[in-house]
């Protein structure tokens, strides 16, 4: 049975839909917005990709580094 004192959920008293409808079809982009903004991502992509492999590197580097000075006592 359910409880007289709990709250119901009630919902909109009318249907309303999620997005208002548009008189010709869906919005589309411009071709040329769509592969500026694919162009900036994939700019950016790139620039992450550099910038990780550098501290990659960087850091092979100091490793690499600490380990010549603990075998010969000294950088080269």
């Amino acid at each position: 049975m359910p409880d007289p004192e709990e709250p119901k959920l009630q919902g909109s008293p009318s249907r309303q839909p999620a997005t208002p409808p548009l008189l010709f079809g869906a919005r589309r982009l411009k071709v040329g917005v769509r592969m500026a903004r694919r162009g900036g991502a994939l700019v950016r992509m790139v620039v992450r990709v550099v910038l990780s492999a550098f501290l990659v590197a960087a850091v092979l580097a100091t490793v690499l580094g600490a380990l010549v000075i603990v075998v010969n006592g000294r950088l080269p």
